[in-house]
């Protein structure tokens, strides 16, 4: 049995893909003007989808949602609406910058937008932003409610992708240590060739292992209301 003393004093030995995962995680729990739409977990949930509708005040869930063939399930999504258009950056990530999948944030897109993807599937759960308690959507009611995300105006629907990663080293006694210029450098070769709009590295600092990150946008989604407020979100973390 551990020792309380020994438990309050642990730190990891190495955060890997987990702890990319919770950084996001708990980022967008940190910011109400972020939606998380999903994440994986430590906090998350392998396959529900929790989509704001637009005007309504009302979240939509998906629930059991498979891998579709071709496409790439996100580990993390943040919905940000504003004037009836709604943003959705869907993140991939990794423990190295170099396991970036190739034509990523394509699939990723796909995963909403294919044929057997999101947009295409109905909601079975709804219930008003704030209330704790969902309400089920019966199958013989009107379709308008659970096939509204298919419905809705494509041209108010932007669709972003993202990757992000762990720094290597991810752990930085000294945060002197680590090159934020090299690491931009990497990470805008990323979104070159990529045609990625968001990549974040995520590492650790310091005896007590505090999270920093270093991050580049494409410059359209810099210019985005999601990509302004994810960037103003990330801001205590940055060593830049």
């Amino acid at each position: 049995m551990i020792k309380l003393t020994n438990l309050l004093n642990y730190l990891p030995t190495a955060h890997g893909e987990h702890g990319v995962d919770a950084f996001l995680h708990g980022l967008a729990k940190e910011q109400g003007s972020l939606h998380e739409v999903f994440s994986n977990p430590p906090g998350g949930s392998w396959t529900q989808f929790d989509i704001l509708q637009p005007n309504s005040g009302l979240v939509f869930r998906w629930d059991h949602m498979p891998r579709v063939s071709t496409a790439k399930r996100p580990d993390f999504v943040v919905q940000k609406n504003l004037d009836g258009v709604i943003n959705l950056l869907s993140v991939e990530s990794k423990r190295y910058i170099t396991q970036v999948e190739r034509e990523i944030a394509k699939r990723l897109t796909q995963y909403f937008t294919a044929r057997s993807g999101i947009k295409n599937k109905p909601a079975w759960h709804f219930k008003k932003i704030g209330d704790s308690e969902w309400k089920i959507i019966p199958p013989d009611k009107d379709s308008k409610q659970s096939y509204w995300f298919r419905d809705y105006d494509d041209k108010k629907i932007n669709f972003w992708s993202g990757f992000a990663y762990g720094l290597s080293p991810e752990h930085y006694g000294n945060i002197k240590e680590f090159s934020v210029k090299n690491e931009l450098a990497q990470q805008a070769s990323l979104i070159k060739r990529e045609g990625l709009n968001f990549v974040i590295g995520i590492g650790w600092q310091g005896k007590y292992h505090m999270p920093f990150a270093v991050w580049s946008m494409s410059g359209v989604f810099s210019e985005n209301p999601l990509g302004t407020l994810l960037s103003k979100a990330l801001e205590p973390f940055s060593v830049v």
